[in-house]
Formats: structure tokens, sequence, C-alpha cells
């Protein structure tokens, strides 16, 4: 019965460790600093420096559909992600649940 159980909550952890994937066309970056720059960017209608954080590999467009791990959310809307070996930060809405 214990056996049992513990596969259970292995199993519920694993499905929800996977129930994250990334939204295609968002905007990771590998530093929350440099998402919150981005963001300034856009607001500020300043696509060169926003193409330059992509050219520098500061920042990659997402593709959508991957399986992610939470690891952070902060008051503001942004959220800490790890994936494939990275940690990366995206907007909220860079997030399927």
């Amino acid at each position: 019965m214990r056996s049992i159980r513990a596969l259970l909550i292995a199993l519920t952890l694993a499905i929800a460790a996977q129930a994250a994937q990334t939204v295609h066309g968002h905007i990771a970056c590998e530093r929350e600093r440099w998402l919150r720059d981005t963001i300034r960017f856009g607001a500020e209608n300043n696509q060169e420096a926003l193409k330059n954080y992509l050219r520098m590999e500061r920042c990659y467009v997402l593709q959508g559909g991957i399986p992610v791990q939470i690891r952070e959310e902060t008051s503001d809307g942004l959220i800490q992600f790890f994936v494939q070996g990275t940690t990366l930060w995206v907007v909220q809405e860079g997030i399927r649940r």
C-alpha cells in the first residue's frame, strides 16, 4: 500500500511538472533584468535594441508547446522557468498551464 501511494505521488508530481508549456512567439531571457529591458524596449518602440538582445543571444523567441517547470513567479507577472537544462524568464502570457 505504501509503495502504491509513493507511486501515485510521484506520478502526480511528474504530471504537474509537465503541465506548463511555452507559448509560441513570446520572448524569454536568461536574466530577469534582460526580460525587463525587452519590456521597456517594447514600450519605447525600440526595435533595434530588441534585435540586439536577440542577436547577442541574451533573449530568445519561444517555440510553442515545450514542457517547462515553473521555478518562480514575481508579483508583477514574470515567470522563471526551467527547460531543457536552462533557466529562463518570460512574461506570464508566455506560459500555458
